[in-house]
């Protein structure tokens, strides 16, 4: 299996070409399995920006600036095909950009109340709308929108009709009982829920867990989930127009940060017990060949914290500095094959594998020692 390598100079992006051997006997290892930079390919465009998606069928990848408002596609030879800028004014304004992906070669864009803009060549072309009244808190890493007929599927955003007092334990249970995923009709414009937390997860034991971040990858007719603040994979096949659960998969993560529970009496408590230390998160999975790789940061314990600082790019930075990716790698069957295969330092979310099997991630600003001209993909 082979890596890019993305790399953001200043205000630079690079993307080199890295590569990653493995040994195909039953005692794979670490040592046996890692990732080694080779190649770049160049964009001429400055600019700090982060790599968000790709599109298979075009062999496109979607490049977004850290203001979430400028995005590029850039072709697999470095060529910039379109350059789009989201105005929060006039025609097709997006007052925030919940989230940005593609969707059967088109760009999506998830909008605060407006449901996906859809894009071609810049155009606006198509809107799909959520037929409910929602609201969206964060900005989705990964937005994990895909077809299937005439149904769509998202993440289902969380309606406005929830109570949205943290502090309580009413908005928690209400929120670990929606589906994580939901469908929509096109021809009659309805939802249904398509997959749900199974009942066995920790999120369902009556404790506080915090806010629900899932991230899931689709291969066939098979859902990968991870709830990103524990190392457990939930498995979900096809059935019907929905997706049924059918087992969890315990990644093996050493000295993993974990977070602390707290009874519902007591939910107000929840993040004072995070603000002391970072915790591990499940970033992705990807697939790679016949291999799935998990992505993932350790955390940092509350004894290694970086010293804090008023500015929060420098604090940022300190700690992401402190917190680096890694990959789990598992065989066909989710047999853990190795642990630890660390990432270059710099390396910024590494979420894409393109038509190739190649991996591609991008590089963070601040943390690197050389500067380039151009984007480098």
């Amino acid at each position: 299996m082979r890596l890019f390598f993305g790399q953001i100079i200043g205000s630079i992006l690079t993307l080199s070409v890295c590569s990653c051997g493995e040994k195909k006997q039953a005692d794979n290892t670490s040592s046996t399995i890692s990732f080694q930079l080779t190649d770049s390919i160049q964009v001429d465009y400055l600019g700090d920006m982060r790599l968000i998606d790709y599109d298979e069928q075009q062999d496109k990848y979607l490049i977004l600036d850290n203001a979430n408002r400028i995005y590029l596609e850039v072709s697999g030879s470095g060529e910039i095909v379109n350059k789009n800028e989201l105005s929060s004014d006039g025609l097709n304004a997006v007052s925030y950009v919940s989230g940005l992906g593609y969707l059967d070669s088109k760009v999506a864009v998830l909008t605060p109340t407006d449901g996906y803009y859809l894009f071609h060549n810049t155009t606006k072309v198509d809107e799909i709308a959520i037929p409910y009244p929602y609201r969206t808190v964060v900005f989705y890493d990964k937005l994990g929108i895909f077809s299937e007929g005439d149904r769509i599927y998202f993440q289902k955003p969380w309606p406005s009709s929830m109570d949205m007092s943290m502090n309580n334990w009413g908005f928690y249970e209400a929120l670990y009982e929606l589906p994580i995923i939901e469908s929509l009709d096109t021809t009659k414009a309805d939802t249904m829920a398509a997959l749900r937390l199974p009942e066995s997860s920790a999120f369902l034991d009556g404790r506080v867990h915090g806010i629900l971040l899932p991230s899931y990858s689709k291969f066939d007719n098979v859902i990968l989930l991870t709830m990103k603040f524990r190392p457990e994979i939930y498995v979900y096949q096809k059935n019907g127009v929905g997706y049924e659960y059918l087992k969890t998969i315990e990644v093996d993560i050493p000295d993993w940060v974990s977070y602390d529970p707290v009874e519902r009496d007591n939910s107000a408590q929840f993040y004072n017990g995070m603000s002391s230390k970072q915790v591990g998160v499940v970033s992705d999975i990807l697939k790679v060949d016949d291999f799935f790789v998990v992505i993932y940061s350790k955390g940092i314990p509350e004894e290694k914290m970086p010293i804090d600082v008023n500015d929060s790019n420098t604090r940022a930075l300190s700690r992401r500095k402190a917190n680096p990716f890694y990959a789990a790698i598992l065989d066909q069957d989710f047999k853990q094959l190795a642990t630890d295969i660390q990432f270059p330092a710099s390396s910024n979310f590494p979420n894409v594998v393109n038509k190739d099997g190649e991996l591609v991630v991008s590089k963070i600003a601040g943390m690197s020692e050389t500067e380039d001209d151009g984007i480098v993909l």
